[in-house]
């Protein structure tokens, strides 16, 4: 018999092959309810077909993920150069399969941010600072799992996750052609 030597001298070649095709539209509507106070409504569709085949799945799989996703966002420009917003959205990521061939679920979430833009110094010094609350369902993450009494990681849906943080990025342009930045963040999951 003829065949790659690989792992060791085990008999074999070990291919996997994984195909995808998205699909994707977005739209918006931006509304101004006064010179300050303006309201955005977004919504995406999103489909992703993907395909997987393996030595290891016993043939070939197939699955089809698709969501809307929507967002509300509602800014208010308290002066010029400073705004404070309110941002709703959903998130999607889809489902897939391992190399063993079991599927994971697609990850769905939704996110609540709080936040402020301002600019001083006739706009070399830029402050954006925000707080944010996420909602996963069907978290994605690599879970340790055995197969064949073999320890190996593979892409599962744990359960659901919340995530809770603030965000700080200033921004300084000490003269033309040069811009100092510092940003971090804080994150409670």
């Amino acid at each position: 018999s003829s065949g790659d030597l690989l792992f060791g001298g085990v008999p074999g070649v070990f291919t996997s092959t994984e195909g995808s095709k998205s699909e994707a539209i977005y739209g918006e509507l931006s509304y101004d309810i006064s010179e300050k106070l303006t309201v955005s409504l977004g919504s995406r569709y999103y489909k992703d077909d993907r395909t997987y085949e393996s030595a290891f799945s016993a043939g070939s799989l197939s699955g089809s993920f698709d969501k809307i996703s929507s967002s509300v966002k509602v800014s208010y420009a308290a002066t010029d150069n400073s705004n404070i917003y309110l941002n709703i959205s959903e998130g999607f990521r889809s489902g897939g399969f391992n190399n063993n061939g079991v599927t994971f679920e697609p990850e769905e979430l939704i996110t609540y941010d709080l936040g402020a833009k301002a600019t001083f110094m006739d706009g070399r010094l830029g402050v954006d600072g925000a707080i944010f609350f996420s909602d996963y369902k069907d978290f994605q993450a690599l879970e340790t799992v055995a197969v064949d009494s073999t320890l190996t990681e593979v892409t599962g849906n744990p359960g659901e996750v919340e995530m809770e943080g603030l965000e700080l990025s200033i921004q300084f342009k000490v003269v033309d052609n040069l811009n100092v930045g510092l940003s971090g963040g804080v994150v409670n999951t």
